[in-house]
């Protein structure tokens, strides 16, 4: 499931200049708060968010989320889509999986303005990742 979530990641999303211009720690916090406070409702506390090198175990760096604590984001990965994409693991589905993608497309609905291109995210995990995505599943 992993592959199908990057994948889909970099071919489609990574073309959104909104979500992939690299932000300030500052306004990236400001950003999680938001998304935590909307998409959230168990009691934990929000991760702690820090720029750090990342992970290279894959052979480049790469952002992660540890446990339910801390997201840390690494150079070139230091935006709003790295962002949701980790606090989604943060909220609950740690695993890249049907919960995980049905958080993270309700959450990209806030961000993605343009409803033709969430219209497009939508078909493209319908049409492509069927094991993955239902719009309408609960």
């Amino acid at each position: 499931m992993t592959r199908h979530v990057y994948g889909f990641e970099d071919r489609y999303l990574t073309t959104l200049a909104d979500l992939n211009k690299q932000q300030s720690l500052k306004v990236l916090i400001s950003q999680a708060k938001k998304i935590w406070q909307k998409h959230y409702s168990g009691s934990r506390a929000i991760p702690t968010i820090k720029f750090g090198k990342g992970d290279s175990s894959l052979g480049r760096p790469l952002s992660y989320t540890l446990g339910y604590s801390e997201i840390v984001l690494c150079p070139k990965q230091r935006n709003l889509l790295t962002l949701i994409h980790e606090l989604v693991h943060a909220i609950g589905p740690c695993q890249h999986g049907r919960n995980f993608v049905k958080v993270y497309v309700t959450i990209l609905d806030d961000f993605v303005k343009d409803k033709h291109v969430m219209n497009k995210i939508h078909n493209e995990f319908s049409n492509h990742h069927k094991r993955l995505y239902n719009r309408h599943y609960k």
